[in-house]
């Protein structure tokens, strides 16, 4: 089985066990209500977050679409936050590389993890999000906005040591090389997300 850490050499379990909890609730409440911007008007029943960590956007979300949730993750760090702030929804320990199911689920998404692979194993990510979807498909990932850059040269995080920044422009054109036919997008200072139709 491939270790997503091997891949990207990232410490997972080091940032979580760093993570600010106060900094974390309120991270989440803005990144669940960029999600929900985006969802809002869809019929969306089960959901699957891949590099679901803790979970406590997935679970804001879930809650609202009133979706059953279910989140993968491989990183036993990034489980015991799960079991610190959120504790909500279905939690696969699994690679989401190798993991083989018949499941299927209304919405695959993501929310900050394609950006830490270097750009091929990126391509693979993307198509994992598509495996398992039967209607939608979110990916959110880092802008490269003057805010992002001047914040991650102020405070680099040592866990992880590589994290692409992305245009809009990047997102969607990764996005379609890897098979996706995107239907909505969208950017701010902060992030650049897609959203994608299974057709």
């Amino acid at each position: 089985m491939t270790n997503i850490n091997t891949i990207n050499k990232c410490d997972w379990t080091k940032f979580w066990q760093k993570m600010n909890p106060l900094v974390w609730r309120i991270y989440s409440w803005f990144a669940a209500h960029l999600l929900l911007k985006a969802l809002k008007d869809l019929k969306i029943k089960s959901m699957l977050e891949l590099g679901g960590g803790s979970g406590l956007v997935a679970k804001h979300v879930a809650k609202k679409l009133e979706a059953k949730l279910t989140l993968m993750d491989n990183d036993p760090g990034a489980y015991e936050a799960f079991k610190r702030f959120s504790n909500y929804g279905e939690y696969l320990r699994e690679d989401f590389f190798s993991f083989q199911t018949e499941r299927r689920w209304d919405l695959v998404f993501s929310l900050g993890v394609i950006e830490h692979f270097q750009e091929d194993k990126r391509s693979e990510a993307i198509r994992v999000h598509q495996n398992f979807s039967t209607k939608y498909i979110f990916i959110a990932v880092p802008a490269n906005s003057w805010l992002r850059r001047n914040f991650m040269a102020k405070k680099p995080n040592t866990a992880i040591p590589f994290e692409k920044l992305y245009s809009l422009d990047e997102l969607k054109k990764e996005s379609r090389e890897a098979g996706l036919k995107l239907w909505q997008s969208g950017e701010n200072i902060w992030a650049v997300w897609v959203l994608s139709r299974i057709e």
